[in-house]
């Protein structure tokens, strides 16, 4: 039991590793996508001849365990990634810890740049969301992305859209 621990750990720290030389040389344009070819696609090559040809036991624990820490990564990736409105504000009352931070204060280092125009970007580069003239539109892997989310909240949570 601990090998299959410790394997399926050490698989997923050894994805990691690639991902962060990969970021800091190449730095993909579309993350999402090259998260999930990197951290689904690539072991996904690993584990299916493993499963079929190994006579290995815990193949497939070792598997899901992996999948189970990569999932969780990736859902987590673009809250490290971006500038969280809530984290910046804690960051801002903690420099004015002297003071303290007036709510005037802390709106005025926030600009709609960074809290819309840089996220929309993101979108578009990751393909999740289009323009189309004056509107914004979610593309399939948007639409699949939003449904997975309100799926997940309102059966696993027990909340509706905005809530929360």
């Amino acid at each position: 039991m601990n090998s299959i621990v410790i394997t399926g750990i050490a698989i997923f720290f050894a994805i990691l590793l690639i991902h962060i030389v990969v970021w800091n040389i190449l730095r993909p344009k579309s993350e999402i996508t090259a998260l999930f070819a990197l951290f689904i696609i690539f072991p996904a090559m690993m584990f299916i001849p493993m499963a079929i040809f190994a006579s290995t036991a815990g193949v497939v624990e070792i598997t899901l365990l992996y999948y189970a820490l990569a999932a969780a990564y990736i859902q987590s990736y673009p809250g490290f990634k971006i500038t969280i409105p809530s984290f910046k504000i804690l960051q801002i009352i903690y420099e004015q810890r002297r003071s303290g931070a007036k709510k005037e204060e802390i709106a005025e280092k926030f600009d709609r740049h960074e809290l819309i125009d840089d996220r929309l970007n993101l979108l578009v580069v990751d393909r999740l969301a289009i323009r189309e003239g004056p509107i914004w539109v979610l593309t399939w892997r948007g639409k699949v992305l939003v449904y997975f989310f309100i799926f997940f909240r309102k059966k696993i949570y027990g909340m509706e859209l905005g809530e929360g």
